[in-house]
Parts: C-alpha cells; structure tokens; sequence
C-alpha cells in the first residue's frame, strides 16, 4: 500500500530539508527591518532538496466495468445480487426462467466462437492487410497534395505575366489545405493500424470469452433457468432487474459489474504537453473532494493518435494507474494530475532571483559572515520556475543575495 500525501502546491513539490529564515523574515530567508530605506538586502539559505518539473493535466477516476445482459428473452426467475456486493469470476448473479433449447445452445456457442476469435485477433497485432490499406491510403493522400500544390504553384506565376482573380487563387489555396488535412488524418489511420492491442482490451477481450463460455456452460445445463454469471473478480454496480421481471432481448443491462480494485485515471493532453509524456512516468494525483490527498500513479497508456474536438484543437488521450487503498477515492471523483518528467533529489537549491547574466556567465552574490558580499560563478542545472538547482559553485548553508524588490 503507497503511502498518501498532501500537496500544497500544484505542479511542483519541493522539499526543502534545511531551508533558514533570517532575521525573522519570510520564505527563503528573505531579510526584513522596520526602514525600508536602511534594510538589508534580503538573503537565502543555500539549501539541499529535491526539486521536480511535471506537465499538469485533468481527469477522472475510472474502472473497468461489465454491463451484463441475458442472451435472451423471458422472465427473471432469480437475483442473487445488490449493489456493492463482492462477486468473484464464474459467480452466478441471476437465472432467467425458461427451458433451455438445441437453438439456445447453438447461438451461445456461435457467441463463445465469435468470441474468440475476437481474442485471437486481438493478441495478434495489426493485421498486415489493414496497415498496407492505410499505407496505400496515405501514398495516395500525398499525391492528392503534391498535384495540389503543383497547381497552386502554378497559378501563382501565371499571376506574375497575366491577371489571376483572387477567388482562384484561394481556390487552389483551399484545395492544398484540404490536401493536407488528408495527409494528417490519413497517417493518424496508419499510426493507429500499426498500434497494438492495450492491455485494457486485451482484458475485456478475455472477459468476453469468460462471459461467452459461460452461457454455453448454462446453456448445456439444461437446468430450465438461463444463468448469467460474473465474468471476473469485482463489485456489483448497478442492478437492473428483479424477479418476475421481463427481459426483452434488446433492453439494457441487467446488471454491471465494475473491477474497483484496479482504478485508472484518464485525461486528455494537448500535442505540446503530449511530447514530453512517456510510458511509466510517475504520476501525482490530487483528488479535490479528499481535502487534497495525493495519490500515487503511472501512466500506463499514450494514444498514439490524436482526437480533434469541433474546435479543431488536437489532444491524446492518457491512462494512469492509481492506487486508491487506504483512502476513499471513488469512480468518477474529479482529479488533478501532475506528471513527472524530471527530478533531482539531494541537490543544491536557490531562489530563481537570485540568478544573475554577467558577462554571458551566471553569477550570485554570496553574503559573507562579516556582511560583505562577493560575486561567485555557479553552474545550475534544471529548475522548476521557481527554484533552480546548483550544480557547482555554491555549499550549503551559504546565504545568497536576492533582489529588494522580491520580498
């Protein structure tokens, strides 16, 4: 079980191990006296920390559910169940009153067939035929724009020797543009042809087969009750049905099922934030409605292919793990994300302030024991905007000079 923490700052956690104040001032030690025209310059303690620059994002807490529904039609003979039980794979959850017939059985095996051979597809990748249909697709695309282009470019220097109305030339402007937009979108289809299965399908594929496999089971029973049974280990979100109800064969779910045990956050990025981003980066997780709790997370899932909303503004889709014990962070909770992408710990820290360019070399004025101050070169390394990491030049417990006008 991870340990949950609170973050009172967003985006970037700093934690200052040795961090001084001076002469009763604020934040970094900043000095302070009753004249404002005979104060000091205010200073900061040379500290040691762990510093941290992370792309921020939005979203919510999710799980993987089941919406289980009888393969036919009937009256509801018994519920085994209620919302917020337990349910374990293979567990029956309702029956359907009726006679089970060779017709039955026939269709739950076509089901359990299909099934499976939805799992096959699934565990085998990108089929050859698809990626080479969505290649020849984007060949064709960049040709479209090449010709697009050339006759754009073309009537651009006929305009030079005769008139050219300006409606033509826009249109052939508009016509390399749209050419372009089928480039883009025919190599997102080819990126996606090319994507593999995610582990989130290649479970519901499985479940499929486990729900499918076990209508044939009841089926072959023969019991006089049509069983429908819990596909995997989890909890029972919703039930819909009673007995004596009637079931219509395209009604909804009788009952779903949710995996509460393994919870996922998902969230949106836009293409800049989404570059930065890699599979098993660590990930904080703020959940507003627990007074700022912290969970602890990884991203797990990168779309590799954006989705453009009606605004025309492109963002990729993104999965983290979360872990929720301990705690009572809930399905469709709001969350705040800050994803990791460096970290320094154990490292020399300074106020950004007081950085200055001399001489194209960054410099700090260092306040001596006797007051007097002397001006040391430093190397920084990475810095969150607010802190800056100090490779060389500077020790710890030394006090540096900040500007007057930050206090």
């Amino acid at each position: 079980m991870k340990t949950t923490k609170k973050r009172t700052i967003r985006s970037v956690a700093i934690a200052l191990t040795a961090l001084a104040l001076v002469s009763g001032s604020a934040y970094y030690g900043y000095a302070a006296s009753a004249s404002e025209d005979t104060a000091p310059a205010p200073t900061a303690v040379v500290a040691s920390g762990t510093i941290q620059s992370s792309i921020p994002a939005e979203g919510r807490i999710e799980v993987t559910r089941w919406e289980l529904t009888f393969p036919t039609q009937g009256t509801v003979a018994t519920v085994s169940v209620k919302a917020g039980d337990t349910v374990v794979a293979g567990q029956v959850l309702a029956t359907l009153a009726g006679d089970k017939t060779d017709t039955q059985v026939a269709q739950a095996q076509a089901a359990l067939a299909s099934a499976d051979a939805k799992l096959d597809g699934t565990l085998a990748g990108p089929a050859a035929t698809d990626v080479a249909v969505k290649q020849a697709s984007l060949d064709a695309a960049n040709t479209s724009l090449a010709s697009a282009r050339a006759a754009y470019d073309l009537l651009v220097a006929e305009s030079l020797v005769s008139t050219v109305s300006p409606a033509e030339l826009q249109t052939k402007e508009a016509a390399v543009s749209n050419a372009a937009s089928a480039v883009r979108v025919a190599e997102a289809n080819l990126a996606a042809a090319r994507t593999g299965a995610t582990s989130a399908e290649i479970a519901a594929a499985r479940a499929a087969v486990a729900q499918a496999q076990a209508s044939v089971d009841a089926a072959v029973l023969g019991a006089g009750d049509l069983v429908l049974v819990a596909p995997a280990d989890g909890t029972v979100l919703d039930v819909n049905v009673q007995a004596g109800s009637l079931i219509a064969t395209n009604g909804g779910p009788a009952i779903v099922i949710g995996d509460l045990a393994h919870p996922f956050v998902e969230a949106a990025l836009d293409e800049n934030d989404y570059v930065k981003a890699e599979v098993g980066l660590p990930v904080d997780v703020l959940v507003d409605a627990l007074d700022g709790a912290s969970l602890e997370g990884t991203v797990t899932v990168l779309s590799p292919v954006g989705a453009i909303d009606q605004n025309g503004i492109v963002t990729y889709a993104l999965t983290a793990t979360i872990d929720t014990s301990g705690t009572r962070a809930a399905a469709g909770m709001t969350v705040r994300l800050d994803i990791i992408t460096q970290r320094a710990e154990d490292v020399l820290v300074i106020p950004n302030e007081a950085v200055r360019l001399v001489d194209g070399k960054q410099v700090v004025s260092v306040l001596g024991e006797d007051g007097s101050t002397s001006t040391v070169t430093v190397q920084l390394g990475m810095t969150d905007g607010s802190l800056v990491e100090v490779v060389s030049g500077l020790t710890a417990g030394q006090r540096v000079v900040l500007p007057k006008a930050v206090q």
